[in-house]
């Protein structure tokens, strides 16, 4: 709990300070990338036109350029608040942990259709959670799909498990790699 409140301010702080940062620490690097980057562009082009080479740049494009700057700026804080409601959010936590337990329950029951369509839905609301990447990991390697349960094992490395997931994951892809 301290450790998602800590990365709700953290994302909030670095995105006050330059957009797109506080999207990067939330687990969306592609579109926090982009924001920052196009962010950057065009606040240096305004930067160089207002305030350093202003004789150079034409006074439209800094003006421009400082606006959508602002916009970038402005447009970056629907996402990170919308990240952040869906992912960190005392709902949404609570009803991805239920969905993730009844894939879980559905994957015991040995009903695999219904656990598949369950981690469809929870990677649509999560695609860095681990538990929903362990589990879809346990659900290829169940039904026999060696190629999607190799890439969601070495998708359950990556994402830095526990011991006991870890040491699972790596059995498994050696078995699923001989």
């Amino acid at each position: 709990m301290a450790s998602e409140k800590a990365r709700r301010t953290w994302a909030l702080v670095l995105s006050a300070i330059a957009p797109g940062t506080g999207l990067v620490l939330l687990r969306r690097e592609w579109l926090g990338l982009a924001i920052a980057l196009l962010f950057a562009l065009v606040a240096q082009l305004a930067l160089w036109g207002l305030f350093i080479v202003p004789d150079v740049i034409p006074q439209w494009l800094s003006v421009c350029s400082a606006l959508i700057a602002g916009a970038v700026w402005l447009g970056g804080w629907p996402l990170v608040l919308a990240r952040i409601r869906n992912v960190l959010g005392p709902e949404a936590t609570s009803g991805f942990s239920l969905l993730c337990q009844r894939a879980r329950d559905a994957l015991e029951q040995r009903q695999f259709a219904q656990a598949r369509d369950l981690l469809r839905l929870a990677f649509s609301i999560n695609d860095e959670d681990i538990e929903v990447h362990y589990l879809m990991a346990r659900l290829m390697t169940v039904v026999g799909n060696r190629r999607e349960a190799t890439k969601a094992w070495e998708r359950v490395l990556k994402l830095n498990p526990d011991d006991r997931r870890l040491r699972e994951a790596i059995e498994t892809v050696e078995k699923l790699s001989d």
